[in-house]
């Protein structure tokens, strides 16, 4: 789960985004990835009013997708899943990465 706050510097994942998610991607070696969920949680600002760090764009959305596949997950396997919810007091965004161990 990666707060709001310090995930994207303009529509490019910051660097502490990319490190938790290198931490994630680390997790998962070894598994056959059959599916990556992305999932914005929280009040995140979807209108386009606002750039500010709860923005959420189509163009950050695909830097996630673009870092997960320079990762080397296949990007026809990541899935972007809303939870949009104001009663929930910080956006985040989830990242979850599912699969079965890899056959050598």
């Amino acid at each position: 789960s990666l707060p709001a706050k310090g995930l994207f510097q303009g529509d490019q994942l910051s660097a502490a985004a990319r490190a938790r998610l290198d931490e994630m991607i680390i997790d998962a070696v070894g598994l056959d990835i059959e599916v990556a969920l992305v999932t914005p949680v929280g009040p995140w600002n979807v209108d386009g009013s606002a750039a500010d760090e709860r923005a959420l764009t189509p163009a950050r959305l695909a830097a996630v997708r673009r870092y997960l596949a320079e990762r080397g997950v296949d990007t026809r396997k990541v899935y972007v899943e809303s939870r949009l919810d104001e009663r929930v007091k910080e956006p985040r965004l989830d990242v979850q990465v599912g699969g079965r161990p890899a056959r050598d």
